[in-house]
């Protein structure tokens, strides 16, 4: 985390962190190699990924983009934007 950042949550400005595409191209990844092994193992079922859902990258740059500069008042909706980076 740069001072920059740090300095700007200190007085209550909101400052996006970056997330990292590499790591949730990881998970989506991750969640197709679980999904065909399950199928391999019982083909009664079908499972589908939702690839939105594991990565939400456009919901992710819309909140960065609403949310960059605001000054205090941001803290009620900061909630929503932890769950879309550390809920998916």
């Amino acid at each position: 985390v740069t001072i920059n950042t740090i300095n700007n949550l200190l007085v209550g400005k909101f400052t996006p962190l970056n997330y990292s595409k590499a790591r949730f191209e990881n998970k989506v990844a991750a969640v197709q190699a679980q999904m065909k092994k399950l199928m391999k193992e019982n083909p009664d079922y079908i499972y589908l990924q939702n690839r939105n859902f594991i990565f939400p990258m456009k919901d992710l740059e819309k909140l960065k983009g609403e949310y960059t500069g605001k000054e205090n008042g941001y803290s009620e909706n900061l909630r929503d934007w932890f769950k879309l980076i550390y809920l998916c």
